[in-house]
Order: structure tokens, then sequence, then C-alpha cells
């Protein structure tokens, strides 16, 4: 997406050696000007209590925005963020969301573990048991950075302060939607030509490890959704066979599906003529586990994309929350401000290759 970057480290030098300065604070990088006039950042620390609070440390980093300035700034680009998020957020509200310290990595490390034999039962448990040996295989996700840079001028800030009016924020919160779409876009369908660490960052349309199935009208020939010789009694099949290769593959729920907006509006229309429900409602009513059905404005593939709403199966690894932190400025009288964020997805399976992705094209 224009004016977006993703890449490994951060691209300002001096930003990452300010953060590098302070502990990877990225507070160091958001020096406000008090009321005294001076500049200081806010830095962490675990109090008497074994809370951690934050106090403010004077600072010889020159501060641009007053305190109240950054606070409006973080509330108006965190109201916008939410905007675009529908795969993303489904993540968020399902609990499937790992939190890390990412600007101090740019790798995440794990293993991939095969399946064991079964339990015994007996009434004395002297019976043995069968040993085997599990295999374990590394697996490993880059952490870049996302970021998109915007600038300020001193005018736009004298007139702000001058006529007692908010800080105009338009051209933030036009990245910080650009950063979502992005993140959005990460997820539903992957970025397989960067690669970083030995790993790749996949989405759910280009991994690897999803089961993949094809459309059917009962005959052997493939019908998109949107076709017209689609009826609907053919999209109920789909579905059923998605969750039929499901259960073969060790996927049992809770399940979201997504789908491209050229498919939905035949999801909408009467599943029976002068019937009471639509074919979405009748392909929900297929399997309780069905969580929901939802149009992703950012899949342009034909395809149906079936996910199981589980960690094992898809985390947002969430290395840094949307930031917006000053740099050094370029030009006399223009001050600049990079949005930036470390949120990628891991999609993963086991070592018999079971998982919870399928893809219907």
């Amino acid at each position: 997406m224009e004016g977006i970057v993703l890449d490994a480290a951060n691209s300002n030098s001096d930003v990452m050696q300010l953060m590098q300065a302070n502990n990877f604070s990225v507070n160091a990088c958001r020096p406000f000007i008090a009321s005294d006039g001076k500049s200081y950042i806010s830095v962490p620390r675990i109090n008497a209590k074994g809370e951690k609070e934050f106090v403010n440390v004077l600072t010889n980093n020159a501060a641009t925005l007053r305190y109240d300035e950054w606070k409006f700034i973080d509330q108006q680009i965190q109201k916008v963020s939410l905007i675009k998020r529908v795969v993303v957020q489904d993540l968020i509200d399902q609990g499937c969301t790992r939190t890390i310290d990412g600007y101090s990595s740019s790798v995440l490390q794990w293993e991939r573990m095969s399946d064991t034999t079964g339990a015994s039962m007996d009434m004395d448990g002297e019976t043995a048991g069968q040993t085997d040996g599990q295999t374990f295989d590394l697996q490993y996700l880059p952490l870049p950075i996302i970021h998109a840079e915007v600038g300020i001028s001193d005018r736009q800030l004298m007139m702000s302060r001058k006529m007692n009016t908010p800080l105009d924020t338009t051209n933030l919160e036009a990245k910080a939607i650009k950063i979502e779409e992005y993140k959005e876009d990460l997820l539903m369908n992957g970025a397989s030509a960067f690669k970083f660490g030995g790993g790749t960052i996949r989405g759910y349309l280009d991994y690897d490890g999803a089961h993949t199935l094809a459309f059917q009208d009962g005959t052997g020939t493939h019908y998109a959704w949107d076709s017209a010789s689609c009826t609907n009694d053919n999209v109920v099949t789909d579905v059923q066979n998605m969750l039929s290769l499901a259960a073969t593959h060790r996927s049992y729920g809770p399940w979201m599906i997504y789908v491209p907006q050229v498919f939905w509006p035949k999801l909408t229309t009467d599943y029976k003529t002068y019937g009471t429900i639509t074919l979405v409602q009748r392909l929900k009513q297929l399997d309780p586990r069905i969580l929901d059905i939802k149009v992703v404005p950012l899949m342009t593939a034909k395809k149906v994309c079936m996910v199981q709403m589980t960690p094992n199966v898809v985390e947002l690894v969430r290395g840094m929350p949307l930031t917006t932190i000053q740099w050094q400025a370029r030009a006399m009288g223009r001050h600049n401000f990079k949005l930036m964020t470390i949120e990628v997805p891991r999609l993963r399976t086991d070592a018999n290759a079971n998982g919870g992705i399928f893809v219907m094209a």
C-alpha cells in the first residue's frame, strides 16, 4: 500500500539509536513540553508494590508537542484504527493474540511437535504404556515494523495553539487507517515475498499449511458463488464439504468464514423463494460452531476461507501497539512523526500437517 513500509529494522537510524539508549522504550521518542516549558519523557518503572507505573523524566530531546497534544493524537488514532478491522479484530475478540516485546526481537521462534501415541486404560495402572519419540522442528516468524510518516508544520501547530482548537490530525488518521488495512491484508493475503531470519509472513490465502478444496455443483463442475450457474444448494454443499474436511484434519471449531464482496449478494438472497431466512443464515445453521460469515474488503480472490479461531491455529503476535513517535526534522519549520506498529499473524499446523485453515477455490 502506498506510503506504508514493512521492514525488519526501523528505517530511521536515529530513532533506533534513541530507543536502544532507553531500553527500547518507545516513549523516548515521545518527548513532551510540560507546564514549566521543559522537555520530558515518560519512563516506566516498578514501584514498591510491584506495579508498573510511569514517571516523567527531564530529557535533552527537543520536544515539539505538549502533553495534551500527544494525548489528543493518541485518542484520534486509536479511534480511527478500529474502522477497517475485520479479520484482525476477530483474532482480538476470540483471544487469539500473543503479546511480546517485539522491538527488541526481530524473529519469533517456536517448536512444532508431532503427535504422540494414545492413552491406555486398565484396572491397576500397571500395564506397560507405549513409549514413542516425538519429533520437533523449529519454526520462525519475522517481526517487522509496519510504519508510515507524517509531517506537521510549525504554522499548523501555532495556529492550533493560538486559536485554542484541537490539532488537525487528518493526515495522521489517514496513515493509521492505511496501516490497519495493511495488517488486514497481511492476515488475509500474506506477504510471502518478505523473508527474514529463516521465516516468512503468511496469510490465510497463501499459507502452505492450509487445506484446500474446490467449489462443487454435485457433478464435479466448479462454480464460484457469484456464478449464475451456482445454486443456493450448491453453496450449502460447499460449506458442508468444508466442515467434513475440517473433521478429517481434527479441526473442531469454532470457525469464522470469510468471503469476498463479490459473493455477498448471493449470500444475502432468500435461501428459498419467498422464504424466511437468507442463504447466509442457512449456512450458519449447518453447524453451531460457525461463529459468523463475513465479507473482507481486501479479499479480492474468488475464494472462501474458513478459519478455526483458536491460538494453536492462528495468533496475532503483538510486539508493539500502533504508536506515534517524533523524529528529527528534515526541513526548517517542519516536524516529522512516524506511526509504527509490530503486529503480524502466526499461522500454525502440527508436524503431521493437521491445521484449522481451509480455502475453497
